[in-house]
């Protein structure tokens, strides 16, 4: 699990890159570990997201970056904030930038998401809190790659994802309806 911290002075960019999968073992785990979680990091109704992307980024990511994110936005107030990852590092940076956002560390004008082959992170009510608190999102997925079909959603009869904003929270059993944030650019090509 790690990230790098790049700076563009000459066109005031600060970019935030999240490394994907890393080994068999670690995929194996991503794919076992998707059950859902409450989102807890900041007050969003109803909110759940994958454990395995969300425990990793709350307890061994959060801390640390966080503090650095502070001291580069300290250093550079007026850049644009872009944060970016492909397969697991697009679920990092998606939790990242909402964390920025919703914790008022970046203006969210200023947050630029940009995801390759991301997993869904979350269900309705998080991914929406992601589209309403990042100011730009680029999702991009190929026809080929089946990283963004984990976890897997519910589908309606035209094999849409169906979104689920009131999901029921019965006896401390979280019901996961997965869904991607939006918009996605969508490649056919080989």
């Amino acid at each position: 699990l790690s990230y790098t911290l790049l700076v563009n002075r000459k066109e005031q960019r600060f970019i935030v890159s999240f490394r994907g999968t890393d080994t068999k073992t670690q995929l194996f785990k991503e794919i076992t570990g998707s059950r859902a979680m409450k989102y807890d990091l900041h007050p969003i109704k109803n909110a759940v997201a994958a454990g395995y992307f969300y425990s990793n980024y709350k307890n061994n990511i959060r801390s640390f970056f966080m503090n650095k994110l502070k001291q580069a936005v300290n250093m550079y107030p007026d850049y644009d904030y872009y944060f970016v990852g492909h397969s697991l590092g697009g679920a990092f940076a998606t939790l990242a930038s909402l964390d920025a956002s919703l914790s008022n560390i970046v203006d969210k004008e200023r947050i630029h998401l940009y995801t390759y082959g991301s997993p869904r992170v979350g269900d309705f009510n998080f991914a929406s809190a992601v589209v309403n608190n990042v100011g730009e999102i680029q999702r991009v997925t190929h026809r080929k790659d089946l990283v963004p079909h984990v976890p897997p959603c519910q589908k309606d009869i035209r094999g849409n994802c169906i979104a689920y904003p009131d999901h029921p929270n019965e006896d401390g059993v979280l019901t996961f309806h997965a869904f991607h944030v939006w918009p996605e650019i969508f490649y056919v090509y080989d």
